[in-house]
């Protein structure tokens, strides 16, 4: 993504995607993924549940406390954000 609005979730995402190929399960903790948020500096203290829900997306349920899993539509989503980032631009 090219804003912090589409980034914060798609490292949701992503944490997700990582936590399903390294152990088998879509679960992951909401400090796992904050933690990419910050690395990736699209982390926004006063904002960043509202960047989370702001798509209403099906890709995740869950919440902070509880932590995520990544639903179905989530597996493809993550497939399609993790084939942007290792192909070559077309332009």
């Amino acid at each position: 993504g090219k804003s912090g609005n589409q980034k914060a979730p798609n490292a949701y995402v992503l944490v997700g995607a990582a936590s399903f190929v390294g152990t088998g399960e879509q679960t992951f903790t909401d400090k796992d993924a904050r933690a990419l948020c910050q690395a990736q500096g699209c982390y926004d203290h006063t904002n960043h549940t509202k960047r989370l829900n702001n798509g209403k997306s099906n890709f995740l349920t869950g919440s902070k406390d509880k932590g995520w899993s990544l639903t179905h539509p989530g597996l493809k989503q993550a497939a399609l954000l993790i084939k942007e980032m290792i192909q070559p631009d077309a332009d």
